[in-house]
Formats: structure tokens, sequence, C-alpha cells
């Protein structure tokens, strides 16, 4: 206010700034769920991670503007897990991980198996009512 262009830009302090601030300055973060077979998709790309205990987990995916070419990551707590393209092949042969049902779909419900067992007499828990 009362000053010209010329003068405000003059009074003005530069900083500068670290790479470091840079960078972080430049990255994107974005929520994002790991889906069942420890894979996501960002920017129509399927990254893989290789940490399995993230399956089904909601993280935050970073990119750097300021490296557009690097790979993105994954923030986890304090830590950095890197992603990778995906391998079809490879993903396809791991074995996934189930989750077991809550509540009563926990137990396993097979009336033909048992009487099945029981006619055979496989099993002695079931002998008795016979």
């Amino acid at each position: 206010m009362g000053s010209s262009p010329a003068q405000a830009w003059g009074k003005r302090k530069l900083c500068f700034h670290t790479e470091e601030k840079l960078e972080e300055a430049l990255t994107v973060r974005e929520a994002s769920r790991v889906r069942n077979d420890c894979t996501l998709s960002i920017g129509n790309i399927d990254w893989e991670v290789r940490e399995a205990f993230l399956a089904g987990k909601l993280v935050t995916v970073c990119r750097s503007l300021a490296t557009p070419q690097d790979e993105p990551w994954i923030e986890q707590g304090e830590q950095r897990l890197e992603l990778t393209p995906v391998n079809p092949v490879a993903n396809g042969l791991l074995r996934k991980r189930r989750k077991r049902k809550p509540g009563i779909d926990a137990v396993d419900f097979d009336p033909p198996g048992l009487l099945l067992e029981r006619m055979l007499r496989r099993n002695p828990r079931h002998q008795k009512g016979s």
C-alpha cells in the first residue's frame, strides 16, 4: 500500500530452498485401497506391493512431480514401501490369502459330508447316535 511494484518487490527477501524441500513440496499424496492380490491401480497402470499384510488395506500412495519418471511409492507410518509394475504371470502364481468369515459363517457346514462320514463309520464322534 502506497508503494510502487518495484519498491514492494525490492523489499522482499528471497528464500532459497533445498532440493529435499522442493521435492517434498512437489510430492502428491492420495489414499488408495490395495486389492486382495496385493495390487493397486495408479493412473491406469497396475502396481504391486511386496508386503502382503497390506492386502485390502487403505494406504497413502505418493508420487513426486519433480521426478515424474520415478515409480510411485507407499508411505506407511514412517516407512517408504516401494511399488513395482505388476508381472501378471508371477502374480497369478501367488497364493492368495483367504479371510475367515466372521460369526456363524466361520464354521464349516457340510451336512452331506457328515452323513457320509457317519454312514461309513469313519468318525467315532457320530457313531454314538446310531
